[in-house]
């Protein structure tokens, strides 16, 4: 049931992403914090050279590209890590902004 409705979080967060302004590039999965993690919801991320850890509110950013390349497709770009960390930069950022 939470993986469902984690999956179905996903597919709405990309849709308004698509349907918003500019402004609106990083959209929090879960607007309190992932479930079970509401203790640890205030403790602060932490990040060093190529890697993210500690993250208690997952969130996805967007990246548009210029309107007149916008064609309607999406790709979704999942930094490695797993449940360690998240090569952010290399592995996320860098390739969406290309």
């Amino acid at each position: 049931m939470r993986t469902t409705l984690a999956i179905g979080a996903f597919f709405l967060a990309i849709a308004m992403a698509v349907m918003a302004p500019e402004a609106a590039r990083v959209i929090p999965l879960w607007p309190n914090g992932a479930p079970g993690f509401e203790a640890r919801r205030n403790e602060p991320e932490l990040a060093k050279d190529y890697w993210v850890r500690n993250i208690h509110n997952p969130s996805i950013t967007v990246f548009l590209p210029p309107k007149e390349k916008a064609n309607g497709t999406a790709v979704l770009i999942c930094p490695g890590g797993g449940h360690r960390e998240l090569v952010f930069n290399a592995e996320g950022v860098e390739p969406a902004a290309t």
